[in-house]
């Protein structure tokens, strides 16, 4: 069976309703409406109005623009058929409030930001609804479309919309694309600010961290790492994180694929297994003792040895240990009320007759084993970004040295005569470089275009470079491959 190329893969992508697939910058769309004299946006947060632009995108093909007439593009929505996707039931208030959502999608623009541009489109500037079917036809803004459907061939995400479809929180509505974006990669690291800005949170009532895990972070993760085939977890970039004032600058966020996440987490012949409950009270010490010096900082061991002897007689070995496990929770939890547990030892024979604690320990171990296949999850995903960026920098650096070598070749040998060959060349080839004299192609448009087809015109010229920048360049490659099949290039200029 014939490999795929990456333009096939954009374009099944695009013709499948089922699928979403964007340019990395649309992750974090914005959806703003203007308010006050002064243009004041105000960012809508409806959990509904974001599905719908995503229902959108997941049916938007390149035969639409084919089909576009004048400034819009057309597509037809039906209401009931949409919450069905959604898993929600036909009601008349449901219809009502998708209508409404629509309604205002008119008064919305949609913001975009890439590294060199600012985009803004009105997202739905016109609509029709039969009222008897629930049919709508959306006329959508065609300049948005292209945006859409100009997918690029290594700096795209997409995902299954029925795992956004079913998120229902609005925070993790809003964060799910832009995790996904960064999936391949593993990892992305943003200050606190950037988050803020990026996803609409500068404002007064997130200026404390702990508004913003809890509000945000916090619920919109636990509920993408439900419903979703994401696992995302984080950690906290600052100082003094251990403290009880500490001061948060970053977040470091691993994003993982489930089946990932599982493959990269069975080999767990390292972590220490659960142990059998028959086994001898001395591998209980450590903890044993650590406990009781919670309570009884001044307690002889061996003391305290023969006390949990005399104990085992209310319930085997690891019955003590899971009670005394159970007690120092329970001390932590009083311990915010200002109160504490007063006999110890009294609350443990206690304890013991009542079965407190049991399976505890057992719980704690494969919380452990798992929080410990999570960090070798992490470490694997930071090793293999850190990889991806070495050989990709590597590459870039080929790259530039053999531009560099190219254009020498050209500034020493090219003459008039060929340089307006291409050019007339490029002429032929389509209308928009029909009035482009040789001089228009040096604008940084049109330069690449022009001068990877002056090093194929009169390829014989630029062989010898060629072939040692592209043996440099596919072994960099190959490395880049293993790592990463999405960000895998031939050289070109």
């Amino acid at each position: 069976m014939t490999k795929k190329n990456q333009s096939e893969v954009i374009h099944e992508l695009q013709i499948n309703p089922d699928y979403i697939i964007l340019n990395n910058p649309m992750a974090t769309p914005k959806f703003v409406r203007q308010v006050g004299k002064k243009g004041k946006e105000q960012q809508i947060t409806e959990i509904y109005t974001p599905k719908i632009f995503f229902e959108i995108v997941s049916r938007l093909t390149p035969q639409h623009l084919d089909n576009a007439v004048g400034k819009y593009v057309q597509i037809n929505f039906n209401v009931g058929d949409f919450l069905r996707e959604l898993g929600l039931k036909s009601s008349k208030n449901y219809y009502n409030h998708i209508i409404d959502c629509v309604d205002e999608m008119q008064r919305i623009n949609i913001k975009y930001e890439d590294d060199e541009t600012l985009g803004s489109y009105s997202v739905i500037p016109d609509y029709s609804y039969g009222k008897s079917k629930g049919d709508m036809v959306l006329d959508l803004n065609v300049k948005l479309v292209k945006k859409i459907l100009e997918v690029k061939h290594d700096e795209n995400f997409s995902f299954l919309k029925k795992y956004l479809f079913k998120l229902q929180n609005a925070q993790a509505v809003k964060l799910f694309p832009f995790f996904v974006s960064w999936k391949n990669k593993g990892m992305v690291e943003l200050t606190v600010d950037n988050f803020k800005k990026k996803f609409g949170y500068d404002t007064e009532g997130y200026k404390f961290f702990t508004n913003l895990k809890n509000k945000v972070l916090d619920p919109a993760i636990k509920e993408i790492n439900e419903k979703t085939e994401l696992v995302i977890s984080y950690t906290l970039l600052g100082t003094s994180l251990e403290s009880q004032r500490p001061r948060v600058t970053g977040f470091r966020f691993f994003i993982t694929e489930k089946k990932a996440a599982k493959q990269l987490s069975a080999p767990l012949a390292d972590l220490e297994p659960i142990k059998p409950v028959n086994e001898s009270i001395d591998d209980y010490d450590p903890d044993l003792i650590r406990i009781f010096h919670i309570f009884e900082p001044l307690a002889d061991e061996a003391e305290i040895r023969g006390f949990v002897k005399n104990m085992e007689g209310l319930g085997d070995r690891l019955a003590v240990l899971e009670a005394c496990l159970y007690a120092e929770s329970e001390q932590e939890r009083l311990k915010k009320s200002g109160k504490s547990i007063l006999s110890f030892r009294g609350y443990l024979i206690s304890g013991l007759q009542k079965g407190m604690g049991r399976g505890l320990w057992a719980q704690r171990k494969a919380a452990n084993q798992q929080k410990q296949a999570l960090e070798s999850v992490k470490r694997t995903t930071i090793q293999k970004a850190e990889q991806l960026e070495k050989w990709l920098t590597k590459a870039k650096n080929i790259r530039e040295q053999y531009q560099t070598i190219v254009n020498e070749i050209i500034k020493k040998t090219a003459t008039n005569e060929e340089k307006e060959n291409v050019a007339a060349i490029l002429r032929g080839q389509s209308s928009i470089y029909a009035n482009k004299t040789v001089s228009d192609f040096r604008h940084k448009m049109f330069w690449v275009t022009f001068i990877s087809l002056f090093i194929k015109t009169y390829s014989d010229r630029f062989e010898e470079a060629t072939t040692q920048f592209s043996a440099q360049y596919e072994e960099a490659m190959q490395h880049v491959l293993a790592l990463d099949k999405s960000k895998y290039n031939k050289l070109m200029y």
